[in-house]
């Protein structure tokens, strides 16, 4: 039954009139409207008008805009629980991610850095604490601190492989394995000169496509530890 004009209200967003007991409340603002405007959060559930929610452009979903983020690298908006965040908070889309070449694992490019030895993508939390920038794992090796002896059976191709890069008779000396276990960080002594120039080098095996990846570090120990021949 109709009621008296005085006690029903107009609707938010068509100014129709109706009862305060026919329409819907947005649960966002509090507006009163007619029955099947308002649309679903896909993350909370709540009913809502169209305006107030916003389209993911990964997953093409409607959600509030408390539940957005903006990627910092293209500025592509999506919902939080579909972004890629780096160590310092930035969300970028698992497209834009990078992958780490220690780890394997895809990473926001801003924890991406070049390791000076290798030259490969890693991410920070691998890296030496002091400059400069270095696989842990790998100067561990070649200072020998660490001495493990992983993956033992794919040392003579590792060091086939190594010697048609650099040249010179290879004995690995020791090799860790990488958190993904598809990687290998190798540490070699290196004879050239008919045996009478020695060096040690490190380097960066991937055990699936059996190759090295990035370059070759080459260098001497030292008192001080192991030092590369040019920096």
């Amino acid at each position: 039954m109709i009621g008296h004009s005085s006690e029903l209200v107009a609707c938010a967003e068509t100014r129709r009139l109706l009862a305060p007991d026919e329409g819907e409340r947005c649960a966002a603002t509090g507006k009163l409207v007619v029955p099947g405007l308002l649309e679903s959060c896909s993350v909370s559930n709540l009913k809502v008008l169209p305006s107030e929610l916003e389209r993911s452009a990964l997953s093409g979903r409607k959600g509030l805009r408390k539940h957005m983020i903006s990627s910092s690298v293209s500025g592509i908006r999506m919902f939080e629980a579909e972004a890629l965040f780096s160590s310092a908070g930035a969300a970028c889309t698992p497209d834009e991610g990078r992958p780490c070449a220690w780890s394997g694992k895809t990473c926001h490019p801003d924890d991406l850095v070049i390791c000076r030895l290798t030259g490969l993508r890693i991410h920070q939390r691998f890296i030496t604490r002091k400059p400069p920038i270095r696989l842990q794992t790998l100067v561990e090796l070649l200072d020998r601190t660490a001495r493990p002896s992983d993956a033992t059976e794919a040392w003579p191709r590792i060091a086939e492989r190594a010697a048609a890069l650099v040249g010179g008779s290879y004995r690995i000396e020791s090799a860790s394995l990488s958190p993904d276990r598809q990687h290998l960080a190798v540490s070699a002594e290196v004879k050239t000169l008919f045996g009478f120039w020695v060096q040690h080098v490190g380097l960066v095996y991937a055990l699936g496509p059996g190759r090295v990846l990035g370059r070759v570090a080459v260098g001497k120990r030292t008192a001080d530890g192991w030092k590369p021949s040019q920096s």
